[in-house]
């Protein structure tokens, strides 16, 4: 009995909740998108204008904690729509260097029996750089998708790479 009766009040909280939100955004915000856009009238009530400086200096403290971000050239060429999810993301940490290599799980601290590279079975060790530049096996798919698909891209890390896309483009 005393379950139902806080399920109930719950609920009731809820509902009180959402129907406030509903009421500011129509009285206060009216055809703003969110709250982070919106920006108060001379007219509006005072404690709304008080709320929405705290919002301001909120925006502006964590701006500072972030300081200056560099935004990376070739970001629009990694996040295109045009490529797959999976593809983004995989030349994403590979442009960050936190694909999940030999040498990276190694460096994590797990074990590894073979640190060699699975892929061209030479006496080398699994890195980031080797597979995107210098592991034969992986060179040779790239060249038949390259010569398939008519392009010329040269041989170096993941960002040299792009980077040169982005020059040419």
């Amino acid at each position: 009995m005393l379950h139902h009766l806080a399920n109930l009040s719950g609920s009731y909280q809820r509902n009180k909740i959402i129907l406030l939100v509903k009421w500011v955004h129509g009285l206060y915000m009216r055809n703003d998108v969110s709250m982070w856009e919106h920006t108060p009238p001379l007219d509006y009530n005072l404690y709304w204008k008080k709320l929405n400086a705290l919002k301001n200096n909120m925006r502006n403290g964590y701006n500072a904690m972030l300081g200056e971000l560099n935004r990376l050239r070739i970001a629009d060429l990694i996040w295109t729509s045009v490529a797959q999810p999976r593809h983004r993301m995989i030349t994403w940490l590979a442009v960050q260097g936190r694909r999940l290599t030999k040498e990276r799980i190694l460096h994590l601290n797990i074990h590894v029996d073979n640190d060699i590279c699975c892929l061209c079975r030479s006496q080398v060790m699994e890195t980031q750089l080797h597979l995107f530049a210098h592991c034969t096996w992986l060179g040779q798919v790239k060249a038949e998708i390259l010569s398939w698909g008519g392009m010329q891209v040269y041989p170096g890390e993941v960002r040299q790479v792009l980077e040169m896309i982005k020059q040419k483009n």
